[in-house]
């Protein structure tokens, strides 16, 4: 599935800045003057910019999501909807009653970073997809709308997965190889020979080929948990 233009890119929540909305902001003597209310300005503006959902057409992988778009695109379409026929058959537009702007969404919060006040999101996944791929795919993306901003913009990565996992891979490895060291010291100590203490120790390389090809087999991926039960279960 393709969502955002990225592939296995489920949604991208986005946190602070502002929500840009358009405003109608309707003047009450000039409503009651044509005799109008609320409601009939909110029945207009439904009327002539519906958008209307269906079904989607699968192709794997890809999903197409049929839907119908209002047809208003500018404050000049809002301006120009009719909200009613008078007795001498002259329409009342939006613009005769309201004075259409753009505006913000009320906020009750701000995304800051290092004092200062930012605008970030959150890249969704799809469930089982590949997260260094689709980090991949994502940075890619970002390098190519980076072009096109002002350049006191700049898209920097706040949390990246790929370090996460790879500093948790390099904890395992590190924490692999310094137990299986200890281990063998222990062993040619207790044991009081280098050569027998070599040949006990060749277990622990033979039993991680064992847990990773049982993994492989019934398809476990090699996250944190698994490789550190992994570690656990090897030296115990």
């Amino acid at each position: 599935m393709r969502c955002s233009g990225l592939r296995s890119v489920a949604d991208i929540n986005s946190y602070g800045g502002f929500v840009k909305q358009y405003e109608i902001a309707v003047n009450p003597e000039q409503l009651r003057g044509m005799n109008l209310t609320l409601t009939e300005i909110f029945n207009a503006l439904e009327r002539n910019n519906e958008n209307t959902g269906s079904a989607y057409i699968d192709k794997n992988p890809t999903a197409y999501f049929i839907r119908g778009i209002g047809l208003v695109k500018s404050l000049e379409d809002i301006e120009k909807i009719v909200v009613k026929t008078t007795d001498s058959g002259i329409p009342v537009l939006i613009r005769d009653i309201a004075t259409v702007q753009f505006g913000s969404a009320t906020r009750y919060g701000a995304f800051v970073v290092d004092t200062t006040e930012a605008v970030g999101g959150v890249v969704m996944m799809l469930k089982g997809a590949n997260a260094h791929q689709v980090i991949d795919n994502v940075e890619e993306r970002i390098r190519s709308i980076q072009k096109s901003l002002p350049l006191q913009v700049k898209i920097e990565p706040f949390l990246n997965r790929s370090d996460l996992v790879g500093r948790a891979i390099g904890t395992v490895s590190r924490n692999l190889l310094e137990g299986a060291l200890i281990v063998i010291f222990i062993l040619v100590l207790l044991l009081g020979n280098v050569r027998a203490g070599l040949i006990v120790a060749s277990v622990i390389p033979l039993s991680m080929l064992f847990a990773v090809s049982m993994m492989n087999l019934f398809g476990v991926s090699g996250n944190l948990m698994s490789l550190g039960a992994i570690d656990f279960r090897t030296y115990r």
